[in-house]
């Protein structure tokens, strides 16, 4: 312990867990174009690869091997927060601009695991960009009190803009034929991304049932995708609830919800019957206000 008996206009420098150098870098978004990312909205360790605590006899099967390098898509094994748990490591918070600053780390091998997402509105789905640092922290950067990783690049998809084509898009209807946007000229078509474990998404699936059928005259086609990791849930759910739009059901890591860059949900998108996208939509009271006054204009 230190005794603190400072008298007035008395000071004392404290240096605490002065035993690690400071890691600091800053993480720029490529792929982009002139589009925007908040670094801020992003989850980032430091992990170091020795160390750390065994894991139980009883602790479940893992799907990755976590005596290698870390990889990215470890973060999609179910239990790969209670192993993280295990390990020594570092969380890092990003500023907007994406600079961090990490005190205090020993030396030793360690891997940067940065994801990075949109600003989310509900429930956390894929990271937009992720990349993996290997870092090692020499006993000369722990003399030197500080480790420059320097400006990362990280490739980030960007989705759909208003006013982009979404020709390219396809979908399924409740008879199960699939139908390409082009085929769906001269109608609106709105697309909803939702997961039977997303509790925002599920909040609004009343009022889209009410809103698909005050509007069932109009040239409107609904179409739901969900991105369930086991779409039997969905379905089920689905068939409980009796929802009588289209459904298509992705699954969690598949080829549109990628394309689309899905980064949480729920997310709305209308497409015009241009072809184009006509807006877009984290909360459905937003979107309903848009089909509101899309369809009161055509009264």
């Amino acid at each position: 312990s230190l005794p603190l008996d400072l008298q007035p206009g008395e000071h004392k420098n404290i240096e605490l867990g002065n035993t690690g150098t400071t890691v600091t870098g800053s993480v720029v978004a490529t792929g982009r174009g002139d589009v925007s990312l908040n670094k801020n909205w992003s989850l980032n360790y430091l992990i170091r690869r020795d160390g750390g605590i065994s894991l139980p006899e009883d602790f479940p099967k893992l799907s990755f091997d976590p005596s290698g390098p870390v990889q990215t898509s470890w973060a999609r094994d179910p239990h790969y927060a209670s192993w993280l748990r295990s390990r020594h490591y570092y969380f890092l918070k990003l500023t907007p601009e994406g600079r961090f600053q990490i005190s205090g780390v020993p030396p030793g091998k360690y891997d940067l695991i940065l994801r990075l997402f949109e600003e989310p509105a509900g429930c956390l789905v894929d990271a937009v960009g992720t990349k993996v640092i290997p870092v090692t922290v020499t006993v000369a950067d722990i003399k030197a009190k500080n480790k420059d990783l320097g400006s990362i690049d990280v490739a980030c998809r960007v989705g759909p803009r208003v006013g982009e084509s979404m020709y390219a898009y396809k979908f399924t209807d409740t008879t199960g034929v699939e139908h390409s946007i082009y085929e769906m000229k001269g109608r609106y078509i709105l697309m909803h991304v939702w997961a039977s474990w997303c509790a925002p998404c599920l909040k609004n699936m009343p009022d889209i049932q009410v809103t698909a059928d005050q509007l069932s005259e109009k040239p409107l086609t609904f179409v739901g995708l969900n991105v369930d990791q086991y779409p039997e849930d969905a379905k089920r759910l689905v068939e409980k609830n009796k929802w009588n739009w289209a459904q298509n059901y992705l699954g969690d890591h598949s080829d549109m919800a990628r394309q689309l860059a899905i980064s949480s949900i729920p997310v709305y998108y209308l497409i015009g019957p241009d072809g184009k996208l006509a807006a877009t939509a984290n909360e459905w009271t937003d979107m309903k206000a848009t089909l509101k006054k899309t369809f009161k204009q055509k009264e």
